[in-house]
């Protein structure tokens, strides 16, 4: 019994242990440092071409986004769960783990929200993001809107990275994936 404690007390000692070398080393997101309350949505449902909530239905659940250029569709979409109570977005964040390739359009990136239908109801990001410029292997800001009324989440409605190619569908070879941390309340 009392090297089961101890062996406890260890694991809680490491864990702390590594999420502080984490957070020092700059591989922990932002929002996973934050004090203020709330949760931190990570996972969700990529998603290609148009979307409902219901083209969630039965499908798996994943933590990077996977974007490819050479498509039947130039909208591509990563689906966070929808939430019974309302939210407010209180930190976005996303990461490029990957990005080869090239687009001879534009790829731009937007955080929105959108009604069970697929209806936007409001765009999150104060502008597009560039996916071909932005950063790779670094935490990026998602630029969020200065207005609260445009981050809340309200029941019945859902978040979604949207990620539009402006050109042809089926060229060219970009290939991008994306981690993605949003904070909630």
């Amino acid at each position: 019994m009392k090297r089961l404690f101890i062996l406890a007390i260890a694991g809680v000692v490491l864990g702390l242990l590594a999420a502080t070398i984490l957070s020092d080393s700059g591989l922990m997101p932002v929002a996973a440092q934050s004090t203020q309350p709330g949760e931190i949505w990570r996972t969700g449902i990529p998603n290609e071409g148009a979307v409902t909530y219901a083209t969630t239905t039965g499908r798996n659940v994943h933590v990077a986004h996977k974007v490819r250029s050479f498509r039947e569709t130039n909208d591509h979409y990563f689906i966070f769960p929808a939430s019974s109570v309302q939210r407010t977005i209180l930190a976005a964040e996303y990461r490029i783990i990957n990005r080869s390739g090239s687009y001879s359009a534009n790829a731009t990136m937007t955080l929105e929200i959108l009604d069970l239908a697929g209806n936007v109801q409001h765009t999150a990001t104060a502008g597009g993001i560039d996916v071909e410029a932005a950063a790779v292997n670094a935490w990026n800001d998602f630029g969020l809107r200065a207005t609260t009324a445009d981050l809340v989440i309200e029941p019945g409605e859902f978040l979604v990275v949207h990620i539009t190619l402006d050109g042809a569908q089926n060229v060219d070879d970009l290939d991008v994936e994306l981690v993605y941390n949003i904070e909630v309340d």
